[in-house]
């Protein structure tokens, strides 16, 4: 999107700043159209006139650098320079040139005056403008460090927000294990545990599983299995093959519990043999 294009009066003539016509040209960097475009091409542009020139202020933000010519261009100027800058928006420019200068021909345009330097002759005007340039270079200066002081906090923030997160990372890994164990003790659907098992036939848990140890439908587990602190109890093969049990372990603070599941196959046979046969005869 173009910028509207202003006129400025030089000696009751209507110009146009060089580097406004270079943005609306689309030039990334607006003073380069000076070296890249008027001055290779002085003599073809001052044949349609003087080519006025004046001294711009530095763009640095803090006034470091020394000033450069600026050129006002008339309209013959400004349209041959739109030609020899050859970018895609020449063409739009051109005709953005002649609308403003006939404009103004007609008076339906306000000129601006074109900058004026200081006087450095005069010490007054001279001591004006350098307070001006002062103050407008502490000003550039206050801003920069209120940024800076602005990134660093928001460096800051972002740093503590990253912390809150690991440390909750952290907590949730560490609950994990303790989720886990609680959530998946709960029995399988539809199977019991041994305690709920043996309360059945009014026995305790230990007492099943001394009876059911001795006729070996379960074992022991006590010390590592696959590197692992283990303890709890394991049905046969066997058993699990007959659909009356289910393994289930769990792994909580780096010990794997092993526990006995009661399928409800599991505990019909349990009523019906338990109770009334021997011990080595419950198979």
């Amino acid at each position: 999107m173009m910028n509207a294009l202003t006129i400025a009066t030089i000696d009751n003539e209507p110009r146009i700043l060089d580097t406004d016509l270079a943005a609306n040209l689309g030039m990334a960097r607006p003073r380069d159209i000076r070296a890249n475009v008027i001055s290779p091409n002085r003599a073809e542009l001052e044949a349609f006139g003087v080519l006025r020139s004046m001294n711009a202020k530095s763009t640095d933000p803090l006034g470091r650098g020394r000033p450069t010519k600026s050129f006002y261009l008339n309209e013959e100027q400004a349209l041959l320079v739109c030609l020899l800058s050859r970018t895609e928006r020449a063409k739009a420019v051109r005709a953005e040139v002649i609308r403003v200068f006939t404009a103004y021909r007609r008076g339906d345009l306000v000129a601006a005056s074109a900058p004026q330097l200081p006087n450095f002759m005069d010490p007054g005007e001279a001591a004006i403008a350098w307070g001006e340039q002062f103050k407008a270079r502490q000003l550039a200066e206050t801003r920069m460090l209120e940024a800076q002081k602005e990134a660093a906090e928001q460096a800051k923030a972002a740093e503590q927000v990253a912390m809150v997160a690991k440390i909750a990372t952290e907590k949730l890994v560490e609950a994990a294990p303790k989720v886990d164990f609680y959530d998946t003790l709960v029995e399988a659907e539809g199977c019991i545990t041994s305690t709920e098992a043996a309360a059945l036939l009014g026995w305790s848990a230990r007492l099943l599983h001394e009876k059911l140890e001795a006729c070996k439908h379960i074992k022991r587990i006590h010390g590592k299995v696959g590197g692992k602190r283990a303890s709890g109890w394991r049905f046969t093969p066997e058993f699990i093959r007959l659909g009356r049990g289910m393994p289930s372990q769990h792994e909580f603070c780096g010990r794997v519990t092993h526990q006995l599941l009661w399928t409800p196959k599991g505990v019909a046979w349990l009523q019906a043999r338990a109770v009334s046969a021997p011990v080595n005869r419950c198979r």
